[in-house]
């Protein structure tokens, strides 16, 4: 184990464990709640004359943008210096970016999505920096599915309940509440985190970014991140860009029963995430299939929607949303084996860089959504998939090994 000036008894490990899980919790809802505010996103459009579509899928890809920017400086960061520093700060950062978001100008929107994404990095790699640091092998699958699972409950929330509360108490209201529970995420972060980085001589900046650049260079490592782009990253997308277009335009719903759709994913997505990652873990105790099997699901669930659609079938739709879900739950693994054949020192580092591959192709996708026509937009989904399946067989490599 590396040498950490992090110290403290167990009960303060879980601690900062649920606070970090609460943190990745509202990074969750932030990357997703655009996809339910296409009303608001249209009034701001029509004030002040501009493209609603191309709008929405800035506001969204901006986000991504900057979220798989910050992977490349985020995550050797806090191999360096720690939870505590890192966290506090990019936390505070995401609520300055919330408030900017009140201007509801062009420049507010989207410099305050793009500053929330680059911040919101912090999250999920702190919190698997931790789960890596004070946690056995055997348990990393387990602990990951719970930061999916949690993430995919605030999805719930960022769908149709959103919806109500927007209409209820307005975006100038709900946006103050996200800024508030950043302030007081970071405040909780530098208050309960006792890990201020390595202590090694070897821990330099420097190094990080040369581990990195190895990383990189690994065929596993991008076999990895493209499996999970196909599966989870075209179903984000999905949710949070062009899902209620896609449900408005081409079935006829509302927009409240688009919502409800979303939110059938985002259901699937939180009761699998803990059974896939305690199959990988404790029954199969492999990763590989259950990787395979991720942009399967999404292939799945791509077609389940275009065959719907020309044989007005409902159950196919609903079907197709539950496999989009099963696709979110399926790619836990997708993190752990980024991160589980290297040292637990470069952990931070190896999730970002499966981080950088997943966000920039999930901008990217939210990109080409504001020209593309929805049909055009599920055969992308469907390439992608089929791509991600090849992907994940002939470039990855099995991880789990038990612990001796």
């Amino acid at each position: 184990m590396i040498e950490l000036t992090a110290k403290g008894s167990n009960n303060s490990y879980y601690s900062i464990m649920i606070i970090l899980l609460i943190a990745y919790a509202l990074v969750y809802f932030h990357r997703t709640m655009t996809g339910i505010m296409k009303p608001e996103v249209d009034e701001f459009s029509r004030y002040y004359g501009i493209n609603a579509n191309i709008l929405l899928s800035t506001m969204s890809s901006a986000y991504f943008y900057a979220y798989a920017t910050s992977q490349l400086i985020t995550g050797p960061l806090l191999d360096s210096y720690g939870v505590k520093r890192i966290g506090a700060t990019m936390l505070a950062v995401l609520s300055l970016g919330t408030i900017l978001m009140l201007l509801k100008n062009e420049f507010g929107l989207i410099v305050g999505r793009t500053l929330i994404g680059f911040a919101a990095a912090v999250a999920f790699l702190s919190y698997m920096r931790s789960s890596s640091l004070y946690f056995s092998k055997s348990m990393q699958a387990k602990l990951t599915s719970f930061a999916i699972m949690i993430g995919n409950f605030s999805t719930i929330v960022s769908t149709y309940p959103l919806r109500i509360f927007l209409q209820r108490f307005g975006y100038t209201t709900t946006l103050l509440i996200l800024a508030s529970i950043s302030s007081l995420l970071s405040y909780l972060v530098f208050k309960k985190s006792s890990d201020v980085g390595s202590i090694e001589k070897t821990s330099k900046l420097r190094e990080r970014f040369a581990e990195m650049k190895k990383i990189a260079s690994e065929k596993h490592i991008w076999g990895v991140g493209i499996a999970a782009l196909a599966g989870y990253g075209t179903s984000i997308a999905y949710q949070a860009t062009w899902g209620q277009r896609n449900l408005t335009e081409m079935f006829g719903f509302s927009i409240e029963k688009a919502s409800i759709m979303l939110m059938i994913i985002a259901i699937t997505a939180t009761i699998f995430s803990p059974i896939v990652g305690f199959i990988s873990d404790n029954v199969i105790k492999r990763r590989k299939p259950i990787l395979i099997s991720t942009p399967l699901s999404s292939l799945i669930g791509w077609f389940l929607i275009y065959i719907s659609f020309y044989l007005h079938n409902s159950i196919l739709l609903y079907a197709s949303m539950i496999s989009l879900g099963l696709s979110i739950a399926l790619q836990i693994v997708a993190p752990v084996m980024a991160r589980e054949e290297v040292q637990s020192k470069y952990s931070g580092t190896a999730t970002a860089m499966f981080n950088v591959q997943v966000f920039f192709g999930i901008a990217i996708l939210q990109t080409i959504s504001g020209f593309l026509s929805i049909s055009s937009m599920i055969i992308v989904s469907i390439g992608v998939s089929l791509f991600g399946i090849l992907a994940s067989i002939l470039f990855t490599r099995e991880t789990y090994k038990p612990s001796l």
